[in-house]
């Protein structure tokens, strides 16, 4: 899970680089001034929703990963426990054909 929070915190900062990047990159551009400030705001709001719903999808694609660490946690917890329980019944019956 530490993994997983680690990648997380990535993420948002990445995301946090990218609108910098592509916000600073638009309003700089020449063709930017031209636009009316409803278009800038459409465009703005454009490419944040767009970022937004691929974080999501990224955060939930983290989220899957996290789950599947658990489950994967206690299955080997089960397949660790299941082999003591199989080595000690295999001392018991060696135990029995010892004294048999």
């Amino acid at each position: 899970m530490g993994n997983d929070s680690m990648v997380r915190r990535l993420a948002v900062a990445q995301r946090k680089r990218l609108i910098a990047s592509i916000l600073s990159y638009m309003e700089q551009a020449p063709w930017y001034s031209e636009l009316t400030e409803q278009e800038c705001q459409e465009l703005r709001e454009k490419v944040l929703g767009s970022i937004g719903a691929y974080h999501d999808f990224i955060l939930d694609v983290i989220n899957v990963g996290e789950d599947d660490h658990s489950r994967n946690a206690r299955a080997l917890e089960l397949i660790t426990q299941v082999h003591a329980s199989q080595r000690r019944l295999e001392t018991d019956i060696r135990g029995v054909r010892g004294q048999g």
